[in-house]
């Protein structure tokens, strides 16, 4: 009952410091069906903001074209929840120098300076891709719109960058990206592509048919964290969950010195408890979420005293 009061008590905040504030950040929602490439302004809020030609699919497409449908188009095949994604090119071989680029950009809530926040996305290589590639990142700004006529590198620094996390070559899977940055601004526009020249971007073949790089892109988040102050939960409590998105099982790992008794609470995203995992006194815990069913999940853990750290989880 101690651990059900503490949950109660602060799922709100749990919940608010967690939402993602991106509208449509699945891509699912349709002014309507794609038809030819470039035409990712079909996704509702969804638009490119330089003259590349970034893409949609949907499975809807496929009474019309092939080629922007889901699981199986232009690029290759790949599936998930929504039945729904964008793509972008990250490198092309034949583009003479210019440094050919794509991304998706869309307006969302403005971000509040000084609070933390969790920007994650999760990227496939399509099948076709000869040549995987890093640099991969996230761009917020408020007036500073990018040219509209160039198809070029947008030349900026992304607050969120995913280079550290290499190439990224998996052309079955979905794999997750995720980092935090505190907002020095009240940002209300992102967005999502590849930052690097081809000077400086890394590549490795890996054996496509298309000259190219090029990602699918799905479940693009912003997630609120709270602000940066002394009486929020201290760094080395934070939780960390992998793999995420779950390949039937995964292990969350904590900071627990003491064996201190936690409790593991996982909701499905109506709010109904589907786990309840009691007495966690090592410092990581293994969940069997084969068990869910696929879509997005909502973890708390507990000490005897506080919610010591909350997150989400997706389940192919």
């Amino acid at each position: 009952m101690k651990y059900l009061f503490l949950f109660f008590s602060l799922v709100y905040a749990c919940s608010s410091n967690a939402q993602n504030i991106v509208p449509n950040s699945n891509f699912a929602i349709v002014s309507s069906c794609p038809t030819l490439v470039g035409e990712i302004t079909k996704s509702v809020g969804w638009y490119q903001p330089t003259y590349g030609s970034s893409d949609y699919f949907n499975g809807c497409g496929a009474t019309v074209s092939s080629i922007v449908s889901v699981p199986t188009n232009l690029l290759g095949t790949q599936t998930n929840h929504a039945n729904a994604y964008a793509g972008v090119c990250t490198y092309d071989e034949g583009d003479g120098g210019i440094n050919y680029r794509e991304y998706i950009a869309r307006d969302i809530p403005a971000l509040v300076p000084g609070h933390k926040y969790r920007v994650s996305i999760r990227v496939s290589l399509a099948d076709k891709s000869k040549y995987a590639t890093n640099g991969l990142g996230v761009y917020f700004y408020i007036v500073a719109k990018p040219n509209g006529t160039t198809e070029s590198v947008i030349p900026v620094t992304p607050q969120v960058d995913y280079t550290t996390s290499g190439q990224i070559t998996d052309k079955t899977s979905w794999t997750g990206l995720f980092r935090t940055f505190i907002a020095d601004s009240a940002y209300t526009h992102l967005v999502v592509g590849c930052f690097l020249s081809n000077a400086v971007q890394n590549r490795s073949l890996v054996g496509g048919s298309d000259e190219l790089a090029y990602y699918y892109i799905d479940s693009v988040a912003v997630e609120s964290l709270g602000p940066t102050r002394v009486e929020n939960i201290p760094e080395r409590r934070e939780t960390i969950l992998y793999p995420n998105p779950s390949l039937g099982y995964s292990k969350l790992t904590f900071h627990n010195p003491l064996h201190e008794p936690h409790c593991l609470f996982i909701f499905d995203m109506h709010g109904r408890m589907v786990e309840r995992i009691e007495n966690v006194i090592d410092e990581v815990v293994t969940i069997q979420s084969k068990k869910f069913g696929t879509g997005f999940y909502y973890y708390q853990l507990f000490n005897p005293a506080q919610m010591v750290g909350c997150g989400t989880m997706m389940i192919d």
